[in-house]
């Protein structure tokens, strides 16, 4: 509501523009003044009104109550009605019905208005499904054969219902029976809005088997028994389902059993099977005969005069029916006869049996065998067996006679003999003659073909003659010896005489016999110098041994002087009685000449360019020629620091020679560089390092870590005396490691620490605080004082404290204003000032930030 007003003499300044916004009501009211330019308020002024800025209240009401669980199946009626305190009801929605779609979230909406023009709009939800479930029967398994049930089965019944959800459904319904092919089972569902639906199973249903049905296709062969293979048929009828198949034709052929049956069955389209069983008695096996003979063999399985053979039968199913009458057998003579008889058991089934048997009545034929030839012309000269052999056509020969002669010598002797037949028939006596002398002959002498070598020694091969006598078969020749060893004073020669029987006679000699020479032994007049080696000259003796001859004499000693060898020898000799020579050799290692020093190796590499900066072992070498090198001195330096340092080393071959000493030369520097000065200045994001290094770094390296990270990384290396690192973040605390090298990469090692901040660095910028802050900046070289400013669209304070720290009240006067800490953004200035401050001399603005104070 505007008040106006008028004033005649200093004018209106300003009148009231008050707002009405309730309560509700018929009798409302505004009050209003006016102010004159000279500051006289006016009397208050009313304006009244009808105020009504609420709708009316609005009521839906259903025509009747749900259908099922707060559900609605059918078209329903909501009315509305309302009322209104203040400026009283206008109108109201006529009554709305709903019939549909099913909604779960249904409403019907209605509206009423009052006289003030407010309106209200008012919805009854609701629940609404007209539409019955969908029913599904399913059976509890599958069919059990060509969509035939033939065992109790079990149907359930389920529902589904899209908008009001399946209530219930009926319990699960079992079949089983009666047999029918157009058998069905109905079940219903209850949705949750009380609609409801049936559905029905259609099924086949056949649980009796077929009728079975067996015929053989012959009958018993004998006294009810089957003897051969028989074939059993089966056939079926159904009257439901109707036959599916039965099984086909059955052989019966094994085993034999008087208690045998044939089973099979007939299968329906329902699956049902009934089996059937044919019994019948079966023997197909042949009795088992036996032939026996009336007596045993006369000899080595072999009759040699008339036998008698009978047989019998045994059956273990059907029995024994009878069996062939016994039978004599007298000849031809064989070595194999066969007598045969059969039986027949009571199934018709005939058995064979045979008794072979070797029969011979006749005597074999003999004669003699010498088991050899004659020992030496026609003459044996030890026992002699005369084997005695026969032969038979039929049986065949079972012993034969094998006397064996042992003597006497005599030059007209016999033996005599007989054989015996296998079937125990005897042969005649048959003779056989010859000549025998088993005496060896007598040597009688023995003659060497020349004389003694030396001193009646032989020292090499000699031929002896022999002469012998024999009694019976008189001699046949003596054979020269050749004597070459043993060795020895007492040395025999040994010859031999045959006679014609070719027996042999031996005989013995004496005689001295040495062909071997004399044992030489070479002895040095000293041991080796070294590991085996001579290194200067040698006296070699030789002595001799002969355990045959004896010895004669030696060479006088030997001295050996060189040359230098891995492998040589010094020889002598020495003379026995016999006149045989032996030599002897003293192999011996010789080396007169020392070891050549090839230089010297460091057991590792340098440390950095050529320089070595910790202890480092040496290790000369060498090389000899003949005895090899058997060792060389190795040397440790470990400082002074030199850049011309000297080590010294020799070599010892094996023969213990010694060689000159040789130099070893390396750089040493075990001294690390100095580092001095080493400092860091940190600003806004940057920090900058600095050092100082000794002439002899040769490059400096330098790393940072970080408090938020434990990785150390190098950002720096050269050889300048700073290094400035930048796109820090401000605040966090950094390590620099600052390491300086010389050229043998002597390492000295300092650390710095840096925190980067902003030139205003507290509070934050941007950040939020609940009371005054304190501001902070960094310290700028050489200033006094500083001027800090707080602007907040303008500038509200200034302050030249010398510190670098200021903390801001709740409330200051500034200009003449008095000023609070409010809530909202802030920035602030901070310049470094020179000189006293009513020089007024300011250096670059430090920097600006921002903070905000919170609200309450």
């Amino acid at each position: 509501v505007t008040f106006t007003g008028s004033d005649a003499t200093s004018g209106v300044d300003t009148c009231s523009q008050p707002t009405y916004a309730g309560p509700d009501t018929t009798s409302a009211s505004v009050s209003g003044s006016c102010l004159d330019k000279a500051g006289n308020v006016s009397g208050s002024s009313a304006f009244t009104l009808k105020y009504d800025a609420t709708g009316p209240s609005v009521t839906a009401t259903p025509a009747r109550a749900a259908d099922a669980n707060g559900w609605y199946n059918h078209s329903l009626a909501v009315s509305f009605s309302g009322g209104d305190v203040a400026s009283g009801l206008d109108s109201c929605s006529a009554p709305q019905t709903y019939s549909g779609p099913d909604d779960a979230g249904a409403s019907v909406t209605g509206i009423c208005r009052d006289r003030a023009g407010n309106s209200t709009t008012r919805s009854f939800g609701l629940k609404y499904d007209a539409t019955a479930p969908t029913v599904t029967p399913t059976a509890g398994r599958n069919p059990d054969a060509n969509g035939w049930y033939n065992h109790a089965l079990t149907i359930s019944f389920v529902g589904s219902d899209g908008t009001s959800g399946v209530d219930s459904c009926a319990a699960p319904q079992s079949y089983s029976g009666p047999d029918n092919g157009g058998a069905s089972v109905n079940g219903s569902c209850l949705d949750r809005a009380g609609n409801a639906a049936t559905a029905s199973l259609p099924l086949k249903y056949d649980s009796t088997g077929p009728a079975t049905t067996v015929t053989p296709a012959r009958g018993p062969d004998a006294n009810g028994w089957y003897d051969r293979p028989l074939t059993v048929n089966f056939s079926g009828t159904d009257a439901t389902s109707g036959v599916d198949s039965c099984t086909g034709a059955q052989n019966y052929s094994t085993p034999d059993d008087a208690n045998a049956s044939v089973t099979g069955s007939c299968r329906d389209r329902a699956g049902n099977v009934t089996p059937r069983s044919f019994g019948l008695k079966y023997d197909s096996t042949a009795p088992q005969v036996t032939a026996t003979a009336a007596r045993g063999p006369d000899a080595n399985g072999w009759y040699d005069h008339p036998v008698s053979v009978g047989f019998s039968g045994s059956d273990g199913l059907s029995g024994v029916s009878s069996c062939s009458a016994p039978q004599s057998y007298s000849g031809p003579d064989s070595g194999s006869v066969a007598v045969n008889g059969t039986c027949v058991d009571s199934a018709g089934n005939l058995g064979v049996a045979s008794l072979a048997l070797k029969y011979d009545a006749t005597g074999p034929q003999v004669a003699a065998t010498p088991a050899r030839g004659p020992d030496g012309n026609g003459w044996y000269n030890h026992p002699l067996t005369v084997g005695f052999a026969g032969t038979d056509a039929t049986s065949g020969i079972a012993s034969c006679s094998e006397p064996t002669y042992a003597g006497p010598d005599a030059a007209a002797s016999s033996v005599v003999g007989s054989c015996t037949d296998r079937a125990g028939n005897a042969s005649g006596v048959s003779s056989f003659e010859f000549k025998y002398d088993a005496t060896a002959p007598h040597v009688m002498n023995a003659i060497p073909v020349r004389p003694p070598d030396r001193n009646g020694w032989f020292n090499h091969a000699v031929t002896f003659a022999f002469q012998g006598q024999d009694a019976t078969a008189g001699i046949d020749s003596c054979s020269p010896v050749t004597y070459d060893g043993p060795n020895g004073a007492s040395a025999l020669v040994t010859g031999v005489c045959v006679d014609q029987a070719g027996n042999t006679g031996a005989g013995s000699f004496g005689l001295e016999y040495d062909a071997t020479g004399p044992a030489v032994t070479a002895v040095p007049g000293r041991n080796p110098d070294a590991n085996g080696w001579y290194n200067h000259g040698l006296t070699v003796s030789f002595a001799g041994s002969d355990s045959a001859s004896g010895i004669d004499s030696c060479l006088p000693p030997t001295t050996y002087g060189g040359p230098d060898s891995a492998s040589t020898t010094v020889a002598g000799s020495c003379l026995d009685t016999a006149g045989n020579v032996g030599f002897g050799t003293l192999a011996l290692k010789y080396d007169a000449t020392a070891p050549t020093v090839t230089g010297g190796s460091p057991a590792r590499s340098p440390d950095a360019n050529g320089w070595y900066n910790h202890p480092v072992i040496v290790d000369f070498r060498g090389t000899d020629e003949t005895s090899h090198i058997d060792s060389c001195t190795s040397a440790k330096y470990a400082g002074p620091d030199n850049p011309t340092a000297l080590l010294s080393g020799s070599c010892r071959d094996q023969a213990g020679n010694a060689s000159d000493a040789r130099d070893f030369r390396l750089k040493y520097d075990s001294t690390p560089p100095k580092l001095r000065s080493v400092g860091v200045i940190a600003g806004d994001r940057v920090a900058v390092v600095r050092w100082d290094a000794s002439p002899d770094t040769t490059e400096v390296e330098v790393t940072r870590s970080g408090s938020k990270s434990a990785a150390t990384v190098p950002v720096y290396r050269g050889t300048a005396d700073s290094y400035t690192d930048k796109g820090l973040r401000n605040g966090v605390r950094y390590r620099y490691a600052i390491s300086g090298f010389d050229a043998a990469r002597n390492a000295a090692t300092r650390a710095v620490v840096a925190i980067p901040r902003a030139p205003l660095f507290a509070p934050a910028a941007g950040a939020t605080v609940s009371g005054p802050p304190l501001l902070a900046w960094m310290s700028v070289p050489h200033t006094r004082y500083y001027n800090v400013q707080v602007w907040r669209n303008r500038k509200i304070f200034s302050a030249w404290p010398s510190a670098t720290k200021l903390r801001l009240q709740r409330s200051w006067t500034y200009g003449g204003h008095r000023y609070r800490l409010s809530p909202g953004r802030y920035r602030w200035y901070v310049w470094p000032g020179r000189g006293p401050r009513s020089a007024n001399h300011y250096g670059s603005l430090l920097g600006s930030s921002s903070f905000i104070v919170a609200g309450r």
